[in-house]
């Protein structure tokens, strides 16, 4: 068999394959044996009928399945001799011709491979950490959503003001139609906003129309639809409002003192509540940091190097993306098939950041190689044991599924190679880099991979409001 290697670009190569004579006839004299015991042919009992008989009724077929089975054995054998790791299925040319008693048949398939990049240009990268403070004001801002959090209500006579709750009757008209149907009834705590599902839209205005109503009053008012939402039919459009209050509660925030601290878990005092707040900060914010700081990297490493990319790669992370984005909706509570506009917002721009990561893909893939970064057992069996943690599931279970061997234990590995080398290059070209880093959250941001991401490991209990308040700032 002869292969032939020809460059359509550094990243698509189109193979030739020649097959000799005898592996042509070989085939087609097996088929022909098979067609003649299990085909029926008038005027001939099963398995005596000859060759140009069988020809005249199945030569054609039996000719496309000698193409097909030539290419399905030789296809493998001709791909390890030319030394190519095609990262797409192989594509026919176009289907090859047998013309019977040819002495040789050829076919050409079309794939696409990774670049062969050179060493990886980290010169001139140089970047620096910043500096991380936590103003008090943000410490007493995270208090007071902790207060809020473990607030209580009680009826409220009178009207309704700012940080109340209250429960109401809403009906809309657009164009002297309601736009509601039926009168909704929703709860709303003034000044934080409200999304009506039925409009697909923020009523902005709505809080400030409540103030001054008192139970059981109706008041009626226009608000304008923001021109940025989802809804076409409402983009813009002033609505004819009418509420009716049904009920009105107070907040009453408890009081800021050692007592409420114990109350959290393990605090003693309102000291060690605040202390932990400000640890819990520091971390986010160098969590961000460090978001940021990879971006940036990343960006000025595909700056420097440039190759091709293969484009059934990038497609497949587009696609990979696109479902991603898809499922953060979903989650969010928002229907893709209903909110078309909101989809093709979010989208925007993924065909180019899919290019972006798969760069960082290779870049980083061939700095583990330079590098000689491997991932030893221990670091597989930790991430395997946080993945149970944070799904909940059975640590037997998810060792069985990255079991040794599988597709699922490479893609895992090959996620925390791309970590280790991400790890190794920022520490070595960022100035002022943490020393301690046991609180941040996995490196696997930037270099994005088919193997399932790891989440932090859950707060204890008895510090889990603490930390839900801190990390409040991320949402």
């Amino acid at each position: 068999m002869k292969v032939d290697v020809q460059d359509i670009s550094s990243v698509e190569k189109r193979l030739v394959v020649e097959v000799p004579a005898e592996r042509v006839a070989e085939e087609r004299s097996s088929l022909y044996r098979r067609y003649r015991a299990r085909v029926k042919i008038r005027g001939f009992r099963p398995g005596k009928a000859p060759q140009d008989v069988i020809k005249r009724f199945y030569g054609e077929a039996i000719e496309r399945e000698v193409v097909t089975n030539l290419v399905q054995d030789t296809l493998p054998l001709a791909l390890r001799e030319s030394g190519l790791n095609p990262v797409s299925e192989p594509d026919l040319d176009e289907f090859p011709n047998l013309d019977e008693g040819a002495l040789a048949f050829s076919y050409a398939v079309r794939l696409e491979v990774k670049p062969e990049l050179g060493v990886v240009n980290i010169d001139g990268l140089a970047l620096e950490f910043p500096t991380v403070e936590v103003e008090e004001e943000q410490v007493e801002e995270e208090l007071k959503y902790l207060r809020y959090q473990h607030s209580t209500f009680e009826p409220k006579e009178g009207s309704a003001d700012l940080g109340d709750l209250v429960t109401f009757e809403l009906s809309a008209k657009l164009d002297g139609e309601y736009v509601l149907g039926t009168p909704i009834t929703r709860m709303l705590e003034i000044g934080k906003g409200l999304h009506i599902d039925e409009l697909r839209a923020p009523l902005a205005g709505l809080d400030d129309a409540l103030v001054g109503v008192a139970t059981d009053e109706t008041k009626e008012f226009e608000l304008t639809i923001a021109d940025d939402v989802a809804s076409d039919a409402l983009r813009g459009k002033v609505l004819a409002c009418s509420v009716t209050l049904k009920e009105l509660k107070r907040v009453i925030l408890p009081d800021l003192d050692d007592e409420f601290a114990k109350d959290l878990g393990e605090f003693e005092d309102l000291g060690q509540l605040r202390a932990r707040i400000r640890e819990r900060l520091v971390n986010h914010k160098q969590n961000q940091a460090r978001r940021e700081l990879e971006n940036a990297l990343t960006n000025r490493l595909i700056e420097q190097n440039s190759f091709d990319v293969p484009p059934s790669l990038v497609a497949k992370q587009e696609n990979y993306l696109r479902r991603q984005k898809q499922v953060q909706l979903m989650m969010a509570g928002v229907d893709p098939r209903t909110n078309p506009e909101l989809i093709e917002q979010m989208l925007t721009g993924v065909d180019r950041e899919a290019e972006q990561q798969v760069r960082t893909l290779l870049l980083l893939e061939k700095l583990s190689e330079e590098q000689s970064i491997e991932v030893d057992e221990a670091a597989v069996e930790t991430r395997i044991e946080q993945m149970a943690a944070s799904g909940n599931q059975p640590l037997a279970k998810i060792r069985a599924r990255y079991a040794e061997g599988t597709s699922e234990r490479d893609s895992l590995e090959y996620s925390l190679r791309q970590e280790l080398t991400l790890e190794w290059l920022l520490k070595r070209v960022v100035a002022n880099w943490p020393a301690d880093e046991s609180e941040r959250e996995p490196a696997a941001s930037t270099a994005a991979s088919s193997a399932e991401a790891a989440e932090p490991e859950a707060a204890p209990a008895a510090t889990a409001d603490a930390d839900a308040a801190s990390g409040r700032a991320s949402e």
